[in-house]
């Protein structure tokens, strides 16, 4: 017989639906019923995190349970920030300049100070200083 580990394991979705659903008072079968679902299987499985809902079924768990999706997800939420997070510094480290077509050079540069003529009619953007 294989030794039960006595760490508990998070789930591989971890999430607080049981929590938001037991605060609305709601069994699982009537969660299920309240989402459409046949079975109180399905929202078990979401709350042990053994499933990750389709995004309209968790805008419904949201809207069932009222509080924010990302509240019902937080680990997944925070995971997806710091993805975010990540690819914006990428892209401001390998900002292109922007470049802007205009007919009259004269007009650009006297509006946009911070722009010098690249081509004909391009124009982009000084670097910050």
């Amino acid at each position: 017989m294989a030794a039960m580990s006595t760490t508990s394991q998070k789930p591989p979705h971890a999430n607080a639906l049981a929590l938001a659903r037991q605060r609305c008072g709601l069994s699982q079968a009537r969660a299920a019923r309240l989402l459409g679902c046949r079975a109180r299987q399905k929202i078990a499985c979401y709350e042990r995190g053994e499933r990750l809902p389709q995004l309209p079924r968790a805008m419904a768990l949201a809207a069932a349970y009222e509080v924010p999706v990302e509240q019902l997800f937080p680990d997944l939420w925070a995971q997806v920030q710091r993805a975010i997070e990540s690819r914006r510094r990428t892209l401001a480290r390998t900002r292109k300049p922007t470049y802007v077509p205009h007919p009259n050079a004269t007009t650009v540069l006297a509006l946009y100070p911070g722009m010098r003529k690249v081509g004909l009619a391009v124009f982009e953007a000084l670097p910050a200083r």
